[in-house]
């Protein structure tokens, strides 16, 4: 059957890719939703969760209030709450059960802003689509909402970036979010702004003083687009992998010279053959730079099977995924497309689908198999030649 997961795991939701956008921003988390729910993202899908703390609540939906549609009850629990905690925004998210009643997020969020004082983002999402939709909704309204415009302040200096779509779950918490802001550093660029591993909202709140945006991640890819909108910032899409640092360091600078969005990796991608040497199975961007490093490394064809959303560039750049490129997220789809491949790089749940007479490559992916392979996740902004070379002949 069709979106039925017989062997393989599910990726994180959308309501935990909001929880993990928003976790270090001093923030309350709303999850609506009954209760018992709130263990799953914190002890499976937020590794941040065991050395440091965040404002993240579950409204304890009941059976009354879901036959009675006891929004009062909603908007008074949350005020109550944050006139206790005073963060410095709500969201509020949901999950399947507030979907069926058909809750009016905007019209909550209107009435909890009103009644508290507090900034409130909602954002209607429902636990059925994956983190990078979620990630994506969380994002796109702090660019909206949270960041002032003093844009006019930029002026003749370094240029500066903000680094967008650096969460545990696509990076982990291995040093690699830093990795890229070192890179940047040493090819001449300043960090702005970091969304939102090892960050702030008082950092994240400077980003209009920034010139251009790195999207590390398909998850910030609609702040990027709200961030060029309000502030006429150009994006750059990759991740520093390999040979695609030479490739991003002079994407971000054509990008800051002419004021043009660029994809890094598209013109790199050379994959356009039926039978592919390796598969990697990831999200899109990541994947996607991944498989142009080792292409440049190894001569060997790389196609990129993304099982996630792949959000659409701002015209006219072209798709993040390349021509050769799958989007699949079934069983029933991924094993046909894995047949005589050579290398399959995956989660190590992806193991029991590789077919017998292709090497397994593990890649823990923490927004796929949560933090049961979190120690084994390289940091390949440093570490991509010993690892290209412990896997690849």
């Amino acid at each position: 059957m069709k979106q039925v997961a017989k062997i393989i795991s599910v990726y994180s939701s959308d309501v935990f890719g909001v929880a993990s956008a928003l976790f270090e921003l001093d923030g309350m988390t709303v999850i609506h939703d009954p209760s018992g729910c709130n263990s799953t993202y914190t002890t499976h899908d937020e590794p941040r969760w065991y050395g440091s703390h965040s404002r993240i609540f579950i409204t304890g939906l009941t059976d009354t209030d879901a036959v009675l549609g006891r929004d009062d009850k909603v908007v008074q629990a949350v005020c109550d709450t944050a006139a206790v905690q005073r963060p410095r925004f709500i969201t509020l998210c949901g999950s399947p059960l507030p979907m069926m009643m058909g809750t009016d997020y905007a019209a909550l969020g209107r009435l909890i802003e009103r009644q508290s004082g507090i900034p409130t983002l909602a954002l209607a999402t429902d636990s059925m689509r994956d983190y990078v939709h979620g990630a994506g909704l969380a994002f796109a309204a702090v660019a909206d909402r949270l960041v002032p415009d003093v844009s006019g302040s930029r002026g003749r200096h370094t240029p500066r970036v903000n680094v967008l779509g650096t969460t545990p779950l696509d990076f982990s918490t291995n040093g690699s979010a830093a990795a890229i802001a070192d890179f940047l550093q040493q090819s001449g660029l300043a960090v702005q702004s970091r969304w939102s591993l090892g960050t702030s909202l008082d950092e994240i709140r400077t980003a209009a003083q920034a010139d251009l945006n790195l999207v590390v991640s398909s998850t910030a890819l609609p702040a990027a687009k709200v961030l060029r909108r309000r502030f006429g910032q150009p994006y750059v899409v990759g991740v520093p992998w390999g040979i695609m640092q030479p490739h991003l360091r002079a994407a971000l600078l054509y990008a800051y010279t002419n004021r043009q969005s660029v994809i890094a990796y598209a013109s790199a991608r050379n994959c356009s053959v039926a039978r592919p040497d390796v598969v990697i199975i990831g999200e899109s961007v990541t994947a996607s730079s991944l498989a142009t490093a080792v292409t440049a490394a190894t001569g060997l064809s790389v196609r990129v099977i993304c099982p996630v959303t792949v959000p659409k560039p701002t015209s006219p750049l072209p798709p993040l995924l390349g021509p050769a490129d799958v989007q699949a997220r079934d069983e029933t789809d991924l094993e046909p497309l894995l047949a005589g491949v050579r290398y399959l790089v995956a989660d190590p749940l992806y193991a029991p689908i590789c077919p017998a007479d292709t090497q397994f490559v593990p890649l823990p992916h923490e927004a796929f198999s949560g933090r049961l392979y979190a120690p084994q996740i390289p940091n390949l902004v440093t570490g991509f030649d010993a690892w290209l070379q412990s896997w690849f002949n």
